[in-house]
């Protein structure tokens, strides 16, 4: 680029303005005397007539003219004058920007998640914070999906862990008018025997083949994802035993007193007891984990920040896979949104 010496101009004189200087002559030409404009600033009437004479001295024109009491601005005070309104603006902006990269760090953020997010994927994030963004406060509510959802609703929390199951019917938790975020993994469900059934040894099992069998009976969700896998395979399971702890259902299954159906999250979390084996189901069954906010908390820092690093989270450690899915996600930040 060629400077002109019309430019070099520009910029001597651009260093010469200062942002106290262009609020003292728009306070003078709005107020119309220097006084007025001083009680206007919240300075004394010699501070101002200080700051304008080292102004008009830095700049080399006279600002103000002064006729008796009388004051007017010159053509360069008016040029100074005008610029008020746009530096306020451009001021204000930068410290949107200046105060949204802050908050983004330092703060508090409030999360709901379903129990075996709670020791493998809340963990997860929260090391990813720790890194990020460490400022920032975060606390955990653990709650079953439907009423984590209705958490964000309340604006009790700011972003949920949340899942659904598609063979129930349930929709993605994004369907629902309001709420934004993003498709996170699939966690594929599994049935767990004890190692003395007589299916134990197969790599894979039909769910039609366990009708005489009893069950143990999980959370709501679990318990009616098995109903259907049941009744989908021609009959009613023989539930004996319920208890929404993932730990104490493998204890029932390892004393032989039931089948149990359990995501692999929810497997991964405990130690599987010798005697119980886990297995795929055939057909093969998965459920869908999202993040969810409000859509009118979704353009906030916080939300913004929480919801990429949800994104990198690596499910591959405890058997989730990325979410594959038609719904777009954007980019930045990665949020889905789908209204209906």
């Amino acid at each position: 680029m060629i400077r002109t010496h019309c430019d070099d101009s520009a910029l001597a004189f651009a260093a010469a303005i200062d942002i106290q200087a262009v609020r003292i002559v728009s306070a003078i030409a709005d107020a119309g005397s220097i006084t007025a404009a001083a009680k206007t600033l919240g300075f004394s009437q010699p501070a101002i007539s200080q700051q304008l004479q080292r102004a008009e001295a830095r700049i080399g024109a006279t600002l103000v003219n002064r006729e008796g009491r009388v004051l007017t601005l010159t053509a360069e005070g008016r040029v100074l004058s005008l610029l008020a309104p746009r530096l306020d603006e451009v001021l204000l902006e930068a410290g949107r920007e200046l105060a949204g990269l802050t908050n983004a760090r330092s703060g508090v953020i409030t999360l709901a998640g379903f129990p075996s997010a709670s020791s493998t994927l809340l963990p997860a994030f929260l090391n990813l914070l720790r890194g990020h963004a460490p400022r920032v406060r975060p606390s955990y509510i653990e709650a079953e999906p439907p009423e984590a959802i209705a958490m964000v609703i309340a604006g009790t929390v700011d972003v949920a862990i949340t899942c659904v199951y598609p063979t129930l019917g349930e929709s993605s938790p994004l369907a629902r008018s309001g709420l934004v975020g993003l498709p996170l993994f699939t966690d594929e469900l599994f049935v767990a025997l004890p190692a003395a059934h007589p299916l134990a040894k197969e790599p894979t099992i039909s769910i039609a083949d366990l009708e005489s069998d009893d069950w143990v009976a999980g959370c709501h969700s679990c318990r009616a994802h098995m109903v259907h896998a049941c009744a989908t395979a021609g009959f009613q399971p023989r539930i004996t035993f319920e208890t929404d702890n993932h730990v104490a259902v493998l204890g029932l299954v390892s004393s032989g007193l039931g089948l149990a159906v359990l995501p692999g999250l929810s497997i991964s979390t405990a130690a599987t007891p010798d005697d119980v084996v886990i297995r795929p189901t055939e057909p093969r069954t998965v459920r869908h984990i999202f993040a969810v906010t409000d859509r009118e908390n979704a353009s906030t820092e916080h939300v913004r920040a929480v919801m990429g690093l949800l994104r990198t989270i690596d499910g591959a450690q405890w058997g989730l896979r990325r979410m594959s899915t038609s719904m777009p996600v954007a980019s930045t930040p990665e949020e889905t949104s789908i209204s209906g």
